[in-house]
């Protein structure tokens, strides 16, 4: 495991382009090619780091043919078991990248300009009472045109957020996957293992740092790849539970399955078997009191 970095003058520190991938072997080329170019090589991030995650297509090897560093997320922290999800990938990429700075990113964006990355990086340079920057966007459809936002971010977030956690309910993009935090800060969190970590990082940031501790960056236009209902279902319920926990609840009280009575399979879909990742900070002190 890689030795915390000794920290460093605000406009000195160094940070890290890390992307969470699976199966993204159409985009994640481009992607890692475009921010060599417009990242990388200026010198505004100092590694890109793309964790697979499982993949069965070539997304490592068009990640690794584009120029990142690619680890497989199974190889990394193998001591707490196999790699589950979007969220623990991001928590082992804590583990291989070494900037002060971690900037994350979806692997599945397309059409985009890359250099606004950067733009999340600015305020933690710049302020050091910043520990998250969140990216927001406008969002098209595959014809370029406008939509009306995330459905899982508009019809399951923001009325939660709404009712029983205002203090977040101003974010504009509260599932974004593209923000930046000092790794100071993420390593003392806990990341939830699946599609709850983004919310889940954003609230504990606020309940631990105050909500002046968030701010945001309009990173542009961004078009996502289309999910279908199934996969967003179970989006839903991870952040439904990723802000349920932060209220009060715990594992315990929530229901396990996800049913939907009229879904082709029938039955029902285990939603809540991810674990929670440990701050990696415990790790790090874990593995330097015994040497």
């Amino acid at each position: 495991m890689r030795r915390p970095v000794t920290p460093q003058p605000t406009n000195q520190l160094t940070a890290s382009l890390c992307i969470p991938a699976r199966n993204e072997a159409a985009s994640i080329g481009d992607l890692i090619d475009a921010a060599r170019r417009e990242l990388w090589e200026p010198g505004t991030v100092d590694e890109i780091v793309v964790i697979d995650d499982g993949s069965d297509d070539l997304t490592a090897f068009e990640a690794a043919l584009a120029g990142a560093t690619v680890v497989s997320s199974a190889a990394l922290m193998i001591e707490v078991g196999p790699s589950c999800g979007k969220g623990d990938a991001m928590w082992r990429s804590l583990a291989t990248s070494t900037g002060d700075l971690i900037v994350w990113c979806d692997g599945d964006i397309r059409d985009f300009d890359v250099r606004r990355l950067g733009l999340l990086l600015q305020p933690l340079r710049s302020d050091p009472d910043i520990e998250m920057v969140k990216g927001y966007f406008r969002r098209v459809n595959a014809d370029g045109l406008p939509t009306d936002g995330g459905r899982v971010s508009e019809l399951v977030a923001r009325p939660l957020l709404s009712l029983l956690m205002p203090i977040a309910a101003d974010i504009r993009e509260p599932l974004s996957g593209m923000f930046a935090m000092r790794r100071t800060a993420a390593e003392s969190l806990s990341f939830e293992s699946d599609y709850g970590v983004d919310i889940g990082l954003l609230l504990d940031t606020i309940a631990k740092w105050g909500r002046s501790s968030v701010v945001e960056v309009d990173l542009g236009v961004l078009a996502h790849r289309n999910q279908p209902l199934d996969r967003l279902a179970l989006q839903a319920a991870a952040v439904e539970r990723s802000i349920l926990t932060r209220c009060g609840l715990d594992h315990a009280q929530l229901g396990k399955t996800l049913r939907r009575p009229r879904h082709s399979s029938g039955g029902g879909i285990e939603v809540i078997s991810a674990p929670v990742r440990r701050p990696m900070a415990e790790y790090r002190c874990r593995e330097f009191s015994t040497r």
